[in-house]
């Protein structure tokens, strides 16, 4: 939280930044120029959505792991065209790394009632619904939050398709299953 206001103001100010981030693997960064577009809370943490100059895509800081940052005189123009909710759309969470595609899920006991109650994504629809199990389409992108709100539901959710995104989740769950042996 400590940098939040410093970067909000510079959002406004449409204001060019220099930070210092360092991950959780403890690599670190310094002198980043970026231009802040917007911020965004998944799970608790704060992320500021920024233009790395002069590559110019757009990455995601934690505000927890920046360790500097440095307001410039410098002044950057906010694109017109760029809408941050369009451009988490089809996306779930912070991570913004994989296409977006028609993923289906298997949904048994109450978990049916809770996800009609609360749903993944605003892409949700509901496909097939017995007494035993509902069907539950996403158009979203298979990035890692998504997986692991996937996994949060046990053995209540199924990926049924598309297949390679159902063993990739296969696959975790026997890493994890091996983990237990």
């Amino acid at each position: 939280r400590y940098y939040l206001e410093i970067i909000t103001t510079a959002m406004r100010d449409n204001r060019q930044l220099v930070i210092d981030y360092e991950d959780f693997f403890g690599n670190t960064i310094q002198e980043l120029k970026v231009n802040p577009y917007f911020i965004r809370m998944f799970k608790r943490r704060w992320y500021v959505m920024a233009l790395v100059l002069p590559e110019k895509e757009i990455h995601r800081f934690g505000l927890d792991r920046i360790k500097r940052v440095e307001v410039l005189e410098s002044k950057f123009t906010y694109p017109k065209d760029f809408s941050p909710q369009d451009y988490y759309t089809d996306y779930y969470g912070v991570f913004h790394d994989a296409k977006p595609m028609t993923i289906r899920v298997k949904a048994y006991c109450e978990k049916p009632y809770y996800l009609r109650s609360l749903p993944l994504h605003h892409s949700q629809r509901e496909i097939e619904s017995n007494a035993d199990y509902t069907i539950f389409e996403y158009k979203i992108a298979p990035t890692y939050d998504f997986i692991q709100e996937v996994l949060s539901h046990g053995n209540q959710l199924e990926v049924i398709s598309p297949d390679a995104f159902r063993q990739q989740v296969k696959a975790i769950i026997q890493e994890m299953r091996d983990f237990y042996e």
